[in-house]
C-alpha cells in the first residue's frame, strides 16, 4: 500500500543513521554536486550545504575529543582506586605492626572486615572506605607515622577530585550532544530540500538523480559472518 507520507518525512532523522555517516554523506554529495556543477546550476545547493555539513563536522570532533576526555577521567579514577586497593594490601603487614598487631582495636579500625573489605571493594563503597581509613589515620597518627597518614589521607581527596572531574565531562558530553542535535537538524533539512529539489530538476530520472547521492554511506558496515569451517571426514 502507497504510504504518502513516506514522500514527506525526514528520512535523515533515523537513530540507525549515526552523526558521523550523515556527515560523510553530505560531504560526498557536495562534491558530486561540484564535480557536476558544468553549468552552475547547483550552487544554491552547494552553498547551502557546505556551512551546515561543517557545523555537523565539527561537533561530531568535539564529541569525538569529549567522549576521549571523559574516557581519559574515568581511567584517572579507576586508576585511584586501583592504587588504593593495592596500597592497603600492601601494607597490611606494616599496619599491623605499627599499631601493635592484628588483635588490636587500632588494627581494627584499619581493617574492621580484613583485606578483603578492600580487595572486593566498588567505586560505590568506596567513599565509605576511605573515609574509614582517614578517621583511622587521625585516630592512630602516633603510632603509623606522618608518613603513613599522610598517604591514607591523600587517597580521600584524589578520590573525589578525580570522581568530580569525571561527573564534569560527562556534563560536557552531554551538553555537547545536544548541542549536536541541533546542528545535525539543520544539516538534515538542507539535506532533504537538495534531494527533493535534484528530483524537481530532473523529474522520473532516478539515474541521474540518484548519481549525485551515495545512500550507501548512510548504512552502518555490516559485520563479516564467521564461517566456521567444515570438520575434516574420518
Amino acid at each position: 500500500m502507497l504510504q504518502p507520507e513516506r514522500f514527506f518525512n525526514n528520512f535523515f532523522e533515523s537513530k540507525n543513521i549515526s552523526s558521523p555517516r550523515l556527515y560523510e554523506f553530505a560531504i560526498d554529495a557536495i562534491a558530486k554536486l561540484q564535480a557536476a556543477n558544468v553549468n552552475n546550476q547547483f550552487n544554491a545547493f552547494i552553498n547551502a550545504l557546505s556551512p551546515a555539513a561543517n557545523a555537523l563536522g565539527d561537533e561530531v570532533g568535539v564529541i569525538k575529543t569529549a567522549l576521549a576526555l571523559q574516557k581519559g577521567k574515568t581511567l584517572g579514577l579507576n586508576e585511584v582506586i586501583k592504587n588504593f586497593k593495592t596500597y592497603m594490601s600492601l601494607n597490611q603487614g606494616v599496619i599491623a605492626r605499627a599499631v601493635g598487631g592484628t588483635n588490636t582495636a587500632a588494627y581494627q579500625a584499619f581493617y574492621p572486615q580484613g583485606i578483603r573489605e578492600y580487595s572486593t571493594a566498588t567505586q560505590t563503597k568506596l567513599p565509605a572506605l576511605l573515609i574509614q581509613v582517614s578517621n583511622a589515620a587521625d585516630l592512630y597518627a602516633n603510632r603509623i607515622g606522618d608518613e603513613i597518614r599522610n598517604e591514607l589521607k591523600a587517597f580521600n581527596s584524589q578520590f573525589h577530585d578525580s570522581r568530580n572531574a569525571q561527573l564534569l565531562q560527562k556534563g560536557t558530553v552531554g551538553e555537547s550532544r545536544v548541542e549536536r542535535s541541533t546542528n545535525r537538524k539543520v544539516l538534515e533539512l538542507e539535506l532533504l530540500k537538495t534531494i527533493h529539489s535534484i528530483a524537481l530538476m530532473f523529474p522520473a530520472d532516478v539515474e541521474k538523480c540518484i548519481s549525485l547521492f551515495n545512500f550507501n554511506l548512510l548504512e552502518a558496515p555490516k559485520k563479516a559472518k564467521k564461517v566456521n569451517p567444515e570438520m575434516p571426514k574420518p
